[in-house]
């Protein structure tokens, strides 16, 4: 190698170097996931009901998996605005989440009077390691109406409709 070429190579080399150590600082220096998230789970009814779990993280991240009476069964992956995520917990906090009890469904208290063959659904919502939990089952006209409107908010924020189909 001639003193010419190694007078390029080394700056060459040096840059590189330096590029490379910022690039791993910023990848470092990311968040690795969300230690928030919202999950949805909708079980079965005697009819058609659609059956999955979706999954919305803080950082944006929704994962789906449909189980039954929908269009696109199994695992799927999105990215939502990690805005939209926001959006949902602070409806959350709206209906005062953590205070509601935990079982709308059939022979619990919260019930009220019962009507059968409606879908039950279970949210669980998880922040820095606490974890909330409140099933509805749709059959009990006591549970807060607050609780339709967060199974909605979810589906449209994570966009099961593209899995689910015919909605």
């Amino acid at each position: 190698m001639t003193l010419h070429a190694a007078k390029f190579l080394v700056p060459l080399a040096v840059m590189f170097v330096q590029c490379r150590s910022a690039r791993d600082a910023v990848i470092a220096g990311a968040p690795q996931g969300s230690d928030r998230s919202i999950t949805m789970e909708r079980a079965p009814c005697y009819g058609t009901c659609p059956v999955y779990v979706v999954r919305v993280g803080g950082d944006g991240d929704v994962r789906f998996r449909g189980t039954a009476n929908v269009a696109q069964p199994g695992e799927r992956m999105a990215r939502i605005p990690p805005t939209r995520a926001d959006s949902l917990f602070r409806y959350v906090d709206s209906i005062a989440f953590g205070r509601l009890d935990g079982s709308y469904t059939y022979g619990t208290n919260a019930c009220g009077a019962y009507v059968p063959d409606l879908p039950t659904v279970v949210v669980t919502v998880v922040r820095a390691g606490e974890t909330t939990r409140v099933a509805h089952d749709y059959g009990c006209d006591a549970a807060p109406g607050a609780l339709g409107e967060l199974h909605r908010r979810i589906d449209a924020a994570a966009g099961t409709h593209l899995w689910i189909g015919g909605q």
